[in-house]
C-alpha cells in the first residue's frame, strides 16, 4: 500500500508525514483507531529508505531518456531549421535597371553638439543606407565624415536610423536599395 501511494504521489516525505499525523489520536474524531498495519517505525523506514534502480532499469531509463531527446531535437531543427550556409541574405539594390528610389516618408535632423557649435564645426556628413522591403533603414554607414571627434558624424548616423521611407521597388516588388544620405551641419 505505502509503495502503491509512494509510486502514485512520487513524494515519500509527505507520505511519512501523513502517516505518522494519522497515527496520532485524534480527539475530534472519537472511536476512529487509524489502521497501520506493520509497526509505524518499520514502515517509516521503509518509506525514506532510497532503493537503487537495478542496472536493467537505469538502461531502460537512459534509453527511454535518449529517444525523447531525440525526437526532441528532431522536432526542433524540423520546425526551426538553421541556415546551412547556402542562403543569402536578400541582394542590396543599387539605384537603376527597374529599381526605384525610396521615397523618404519621415525625416530626422541630427543633433548639434554643443562642442561641434563651439568648436565651429559646419558641413555635411554622407552616409550610405540600405532601406529595408519595409521602408526602413537596416544599414547605416558613414562614406564621408565631417567630425568623429565632436560627435558629429554619431548625430548624423543615429539621426538616419529613425528615418523612414517607402521602400524603392524592381519590378513592381519591394527590395532592399541602398542609397546616399547627406546630413548638413549649419551654424547661424
Amino acid at each position: 500500500m505505502d509503495e502503491a501511494t509512494i509510486r502514485l504521489t512520487g513524494d515519500r516525505r509527505a507520505h511519512a508525514e501523513a502517516l505518522l499525523t494519522f497515527s496520532t489520536p485524534q480527539p475530534h474524531l472519537p472511536g476512529v483507531i487509524p489502521f497501520i498495519g506493520r509497526p509505524l517505525s518499520q514502515r517509516i523506514a521503509l518509506i525514506v529508505q532510497e532503493i537503487a534502480m537495478s542496472r536493467r532499469h537505469t538502461l531502460a531509463a537512459l534509453a527511454i531518456a535518449a529517444a525523447v531527446s531525440g525526437a526532441a531535437t528532431t522536432a526542433a531543427v524540423t520546425t526551426f531549421p538553421i541556415g546551412t550556409g547556402t542562403s543569402r541574405p536578400p541582394a542590396v539594390h543599387e539605384l537603376g535597371n527597374g529599381v526605384t528610389l525610396p521615397v523618404v516618408v519621415h525625416e530626422v535632423k541630427p543633433r548639434y553638439t554643443p562642442a561641434a557649435m563651439q568648436a565651429k564645426i559646419q558641413g555635411s556628413v554622407w552616409l550610405d543606407l540600405v532601406v529595408g522591403t519595409g521602408g526602413n533603414v537596416i544599414r547605416v554607414d558613414v562614406a564621408r565624415s565631417l567630425d568623429s571627434k565632436y560627435g558629429l558624424d554619431r548625430e548624423a548616423v543615429a539621426a538616419a536610423w529613425q528615418w523612414g521611407f517607402k521602400p524603392g521597388l524592381k519590378d513592381g516588388t519591394p527590395v532592399p536599395v541602398r542609397i546616399t544620405l547627406e546630413l548638413t551641419f549649419t551654424l547661424r
